[in-house]
């Protein structure tokens, strides 16, 4: 089974495994796991998930259902909770300020490595 971020994410959040449990059983979907032995075991990698699973868990610990499958929580979760809260004005103002912060940074490296080689 493919590496996930479900128990990172949870814990990131702050979120005990009965806690996350009640709330999937709130759901009422027999699709999501029913006890904290179920839910540990997907988090484990040892029982299988689906999608609906991926979906519940990112509306719980509020993120994209993309982030349980490839973003670990401390690598970029910062970024990616504060993106959440933008609105799509602010988010074009937060691309161009990174855009411009990445070229500054990519004219210091190449000038730095100029000065390297003399």
């Amino acid at each position: 089974m493919a590496r996930t971020y479900f128990k990172e994410w949870r814990k990131h959040r702050g979120y005990t495994q009965e806690f996350v449990v009640g709330r999937l059983v709130e759901m009422s979907d027999p699709l999501l796991p029913a006890t904290s032995a179920s839910l540990s075991r997907i988090e484990n990698g040892h029982q299988p998930y689906n999608q609906r699973i991926v979906e519940a868990l990112a509306e719980i610990y509020n993120c994209d259902p993309d982030h349980l499958i490839r973003l670990a929580p401390g690598k970029g979760a910062d970024v990616v909770d504060l993106w959440a809260e933008l609105s799509p004005r602010r988010r074009q103002q937060a691309l161009a300020v990174i855009r411009a912060l990445s070229e500054d940074e990519a004219g210091r490296r190449a000038s730095q490595e100029g000065q390297d080689g003399d």
